[in-house]
This record gives structure tokens, C-alpha cells and sequence, in this order.
């Protein structure tokens, strides 16, 4: 079973790759990383695994 707790090491890796989509485009509304279908919420896109989130007019990663 995997402890809910990140680490301060992991959470440092998941902040620096959540800053290499940042500026990307979510071309179909999807995720840049896997693909993944990007969901409408309180009028921001937002990727169910990863949490990126995206303008819904622009499709861009912010």
C-alpha cells in the first residue's frame, strides 16, 4: 500500500514536471502528457490524472 505522504523530494519532481507542460497547448482538450481527456471544472479544464489545468478558450496549460 503507498503512503498518501510525499515526500519533499517528490513533490519537487511533480512541481518541476508540472512547470515543463506549463505555456503547452492541450490540443483536443487533451493532456500534452498521456492524452488524457481534460474536464470542464468551474469553467477550467483540468486533466483527471495529473491536475494540469488549461484555459478552456486558449486549450493552454497555466
Amino acid at each position: 500500500m503507498h503512503s498518501k505522504v510525499l515526500s519533499p523530494a517528490n513533490i519537487e519532481k511533480y512541481h518541476a514536471g508540472y512547470k515543463s507542460f506549463t505555456g503547452q497547448v492541450c490540443a483536443g482538450r487533451r493532456c500534452p502528457h498521456f492524452g488524457t481527456e481534460m474536464l470542464e471544472k468551474d469553467g477550467t479544464l483540468v486533466c483527471p490524472m495529473h491536475g494540469l489545468k488549461a484555459n478552456p478558450a486558449t486549450l493552454v496549460i497555466y
